[in-house]
């Protein structure tokens, strides 16, 4: 899986989820650098921050994703990350009471549980 790929796809989810604008910056001022995803929405934006760009912008779809409903199955969504899709039981419990969505290697894209 590269890390190309879930960058693009995740800012993909961003724009599906209804953003308008996406802007990234950093801050480089302090150590180790921080970086900034903000989204704009037509009634206002939402942020997310980490230690790396594609930590940014998973922070800001997670916040984004987790607690929508889905559009396909109508349960509460959920992202997780591909390394904690894992068959833990707390995962395959999670995704009896949720709708995971998740990064999809064979179509490279992030896409709900609940689609093939």
């Amino acid at each position: 899986m590269s890390e190309i790929d879930v960058q693009t796809a995740t800012v993909d989810m961003i724009g599906r989820t209804g953003a308008k604008n996406l802007q990234i910056g950093y801050l480089d001022e302090i150590k180790p650098t921080a970086w900034v995803a903000m989204a704009t929405f037509d009634r206002g934006h939402k942020t997310g921050s980490g230690l790396s760009l594609p930590e940014a912008l998973w922070v800001l779809l997670e916040g984004l994703v987790d607690g929508g409903v889905c559009q396909h199955c109508h349960k509460v969504t959920t992202l997780l990350a591909p390394t904690e899709i894992t068959g833990h039981p707390a995962s395959v419990a999670l995704s009896a009471a949720t709708c995971v969505y998740t990064y999809r290697e064979d179509v490279k894209a992030i896409r709900p549980g609940c689609q093939p």
